[in-house]
C-alpha cells in the first residue's frame, strides 16, 4: 500500500514506495484541492523529463538567479491543484532528489556539498543504475496507485508528459501497463528515442553552422565557431566535430560539414554500446560543476537505439490529447513533430497543437525566466481536455 504522510503544507500528501524490483523507493507528492473539479475526481499525473524530482530540477543554488525557474514543475502542480485537480509528481530519476526536497529532510537550507553528501537526496549507486526501464517500471508503480488509492477516489486519469517522459508513456501504453484517459503532451517527444539523439547530434549541429554561415555571407571561422559555442555548451557538448579541418566553413566545403557530424556521431554510437549495460555512466549532472555517476549506460544506450515511435504507440488512443511546444524549443524537431501530429491525427476533434510563442523547451522565454502567464496557460490546456473526457470517465 502507499505509505503516505501530512507534510506541512495543507492539502499536500508525501509518499514513498518500495520499488517492484526491491532496489529502491520511488517517492513523491499529491497535491489534494481545496474543491474537486467540476468533472470529477480527476488525477494529473505529472511526469517529468530525464532526472527530473517531483520539484523540477535536482539542485539549484537559493543564490542562483535562475532558481525560481529551476522549480516550475513544482509551481505548475500549484496552479493545477488550483483548478481543482489532484495533482501526483513524482521522482522519476532513481537517486536524484530535488533540493527543495531535501532540505524538508534535512530542516534547514542546503549547500552544494550538503546535498551531495546526503544519500536521501543524491545517491551515485541508485542514479547509476537507473535506465529507461527502472524509469518506465516507477512510473507504472506509481500510476496504478493513484488509480488503487481509494481514499483519492480517482475515475479518470491525464497524464501530463514533459520531454523524455513522452518515451516512457508511450511504451508503457502500448503495453497496456498503464490507460490514461487524456494526455497532455509538453514539451515531449513524438518521434523515437533514437532519431531524437541523431536530430540532436547531426541535424540540429548543422542546421546551427548553416545558420551562422549564412549570417557570416561568407566564410565561418574556427574560431568564430568556438567563440560562440559557449553560450549553447549545454546542448552541443563538445566543439570539436564542428570545427572545419580548413580552418573555416564556406559554402563550398559545407558538404562536408554533415559527413563529418555523422562519422563521428557513429563512432559515438559505436564507443557507447561497447560499454556494459549496467556500468554508470558518469555525466555533469549539477551543470558546470562536477561530474557524477548520473544512469547506467543502458540508459545511454537505449536512447540512442530504442526505435518505438512515440506515434505509433499513440495510434490506438482514442481519449483527449493536447501537444504543446515552445516557438523556440531547440532540445526537440518541433516543426517535424508538428507535421507527424498533424499526419497521425485520427479525429481533430481529439488532438490539439498549442505553440506558445518565444517560449523555450522548459517555458523560459530569451532572458531565460519563466514566460508570464505560461503556467497558466498549460493549465488551461489540461482544462481543455479533461471537458473531452468521456461521460463515463467522470
Amino acid at each position: 500500500m502507499m505509505c503516505a504522510a501530512a507534510s506541512d503544507r495543507s492539502g499536500e500528501l508525501v509518499f514513498a514506495m518500495p520499488t517492484t524490483d526491491g532496489r529502491s523507493h520511488v517517492g513523491g507528492v499529491i497535491d489534494l484541492p481545496d474543491v474537486r473539479h467540476t468533472r470529477g475526481e480527476i488525477a494529473v499525473l505529472m511526469v517529468g523529463g530525464a532526472f527530473a524530482t517531483r520539484d523540477g530540477a535536482a539542485f539549484a543554488d537559493r543564490s542562483a538567479p535562475r532558481f525560481a525557474e529551476s522549480y516550475w514543475w513544482r509551481s505548475l502542480g500549484e496552479v493545477l491543484r488550483k483548478h481543482g485537480y489532484v495533482v501526483a509528481r513524482f521522482d522519476t530519476h532513481r537517486g536524484i532528489r530535488s533540493l527543495l526536497t531535501c532540505e524538508v529532510f534535512n530542516g534547514r537550507p542546503l549547500d552544494l556539498n550538503a546535498y551531495l553528501g546526503d544519500q536521501r537526496c543524491y545517491d551515485s549507486a541508485e542514479a547509476g543504475s537507473t535506465t529507461f526501464q527502472t524509469k518506465r517500471d516507477d512510473l507504472a508503480q506509481v500510476y496504478r496507485r493513484i488509480k488503487q488509492d481509494p481514499a483519492l477516489r480517482i475515475r479518470s486519469v491525464i497524464v501530463l508528459a514533459q520531454s523524455e517522459a513522452a518515451f516512457h508513456v508511450a511504451a508503457l501504453m502500448q503495453d497496456q501497463r498503464i490507460r490514461p484517459d487524456g494526455l497532455v503532451w509538453l514539451s515531449a517527444a513524438a518521434g523515437s528515442a533514437r532519431a531524437l539523439a541523431h536530430w540532436q547530434s547531426v541535424t540540429r549541429q548543422e542546421a546551427w553552422i548553416r545558420r551562422l554561415l549564412l549570417q557570416r555571407r561568407t566564410s565561418l571561422s574556427n574560431a568564430d565557431v568556438r567563440e560562440l559555442f559557449g553560450e549553447l555548451r549545454e546542448q552541443y557538448r563538445r566543439v570539436e566535430p564542428m570545427l572545419s579541418p580548413s580552418g573555416a566553413w564556406t559554402a563550398a566545403n559545407l558538404p562536408q560539414l554533415t559527413r563529418q557530424l555523422e562519422d563521428q556521431y557513429q563512432k559515438d554510437l559505436v564507443a557507447l554500446m561497447a560499454h556494459p549495460a549496467t556500468e554508470p555512466f558518469v555525466d555533469t549532472f549539477v551543470p558546470h560543476v562536477i561530474r557524477l555517476p548520473v544512469a547506467a549506460y543502458g540508459y545511454q544506450q537505449a536512447f540512442a537505439t530504442e526505435s518505438l515511435d512515440v506515434m505509433d504507440a499513440l495510434a490506438l488512443f482514442r481519449g483527449p490529447s493536447v501537444f504543446i511546444y515552445g516557438q523556440d524549443d531547440t532540445i526537440l524537431p518541433v516543426s517535424d513533430y508538428i507535421n507527424a501530429i498533424r499526419d497521425r491525427n485520427p479525429s481533430r476533434a481529439l488532438w490539439r497543437l498549442s505553440i506558445l510563442e518565444k517560449c523555450q523547451h522548459d517555458l523560459t522565454g530569451p532572458d531565460g525566466k519563466l514566460i508570464p502567464g505560461v503556467l497558466e496557460r498549460v493549465a488551461d490546456e489540461v482544462d481543455s481536455t479533461a471537458r473531452q473526457l468521456s461521460p463515463l470517465q467522470e
